[in-house]
């Protein structure tokens, strides 16, 4: 059985990170692939247990043991090969790109190994220390807490924004930019830089998110009632979504509880 945490940053790490989040399985044993749901965020993975494979259609390969995952625009489908012992660092949909000093477009539909990026890589490298499983993430905090003074500034236009498609209040880019008083091309750009995704791609992805959770949480509702309650036009559009941004319905997505798939639905609180 798959056990998922999740542990606040502390306050001077609050403005990048939104949280630490552990996997781990309690009783080892078979774990069939998984698709890993978009979540508009860059994560920072640590595997201290057998590594994942990743599937593809052009084939399959196993994934580093520390790994930084840029911003996914598709699903990504991955499959324990053996225990299951992870410590990752989410950042929010602006953190990464001002605390790691890329663009957040340089780590779109990028699986990476930390080594590709030295400085972070050495930053990280403090964990290597623990003497057991319960100081890792304590050292994780401090070797980041110590990174985070070369990390540069956020435009704070891009948090407020980012915000209001979270919660919906933004659902098309013509919202935003209304909201915003900013064109769609600066918009673009904005989200490029600090983001990684364009508008449209992280209000699909939000949506998608939300979609999923009010599914779970309300499986007495219809698929009709779902979509229009998350800013979907109608089912079909749902669908469609669902589809080309995980391969899958949405009632598969919606029964995978308990799993890898879990990791990555933003579930509130």
């Amino acid at each position: 059985m798959l056990t998922y945490s999740e542990h606040p940053p502390p306050p001077r790490l609050q403005p990048f990170v939104r949280c630490a989040w552990r996997l781990r399985d309690d009783a080892p044993g078979p774990h069939g692939a998984e698709p890993v749901v978009p979540d508009g965020c860059v994560e920072v993975v640590l595997n201290f247990g057998h590594r994942f494979r990743r599937h593809a259609p052009e084939g399959s390969e196993l994934q580093p043991r520390a790994l930084i995952a840029g911003q996914l625009t598709r699903a990504i489908t991955i499959e324990p090969t053996g225990t299951v012992d992870l410590l990752g660092i989410r950042f929010h949909p602006w953190g990464a790109a001002a605390f790691l000093g890329v663009s957040g477009d340089e780590l779109r539909d990028r699986m990476l190994e930390l080594d590709d990026l030295p400085a972070l890589a050495r930053t990280v490298s403090r964990v290597d220390d623990a003497r057991d499983e319960s100081e890792r993430l304590p050292l994780l905090w401090s070797a980041l807490i110590e990174r985070q003074r070369e990390a540069s500034s956020v435009d704070a236009r891009v948090p407020a924004l980012t915000g209001l498609v979270a919660t919906g209040g933004a659902r098309t880019v013509a919202d935003l930019a209304a909201d915003s008083g900013l064109s769609a091309r600066r918009l673009q750009t904005m989200f490029s830089r600090y983001v990684g995704l364009t508008p449209k791609a992280l209000i699909r992805i939000t949506r998608l998110q939300r979609m999923l959770v009010l599914a779970r949480s309300q499986p007495s509702l219809s698929w009709g009632r779902i979509a229009i309650e998350c800013g979907y036009y109608d089912q079909a559009h749902l669908v469609h979504d669902a589809r080309r941004i995980t391969g899958c319905a949405p009632s598969q997505l919606a029964i995978r509880e308990g799993g890898l798939t879990d990791t990555f639905i933003d579930t509130p609180g």
